[in-house]
């Protein structure tokens, strides 16, 4: 599993347990889980680096797809919502990138 996975896995379930101070992540907590895990060379400046890329990333993602009149925005799930057949397509098009 890439990093970037292991990241999101491990915040989700920091937040699922209630391991945020303040709305702010507890950074030792989630290198805690990197470390259970045998990932022992992240460290607290690594996650939130890789948090700020993601964020930076989802932005992107946001900006291009919420011109599109065929995707939505949920804003209560923060997710973009669309027709089966438009995911497919947008699949298939990345897949030939």
């Amino acid at each position: 599993m890439e990093i970037d996975l292991w990241l999101l896995s491990a915040m989700m379930d920091k937040a699922r347990l209630g391991n945020k101070d303040d709305g702010s992540w507890t950074y030792n907590n989630i290198v805690d889980a990197f470390w259970q895990s045998g990932l022992v060379g992240i460290w607290k400046h690594n996650v939130k680096n890789r948090q700020k890329s993601l964020k930076d990333r989802r932005r992107k993602v946001h900006d291009l797809f919420s011109g599109l009149s065929i995707f939505a925005q949920n804003e209560a799930m923060k997710l973009l919502e669309a027709e089966e057949e438009t995911w497919d397509d947008l699949i298939k098009v990345m897949n030939e990138l």
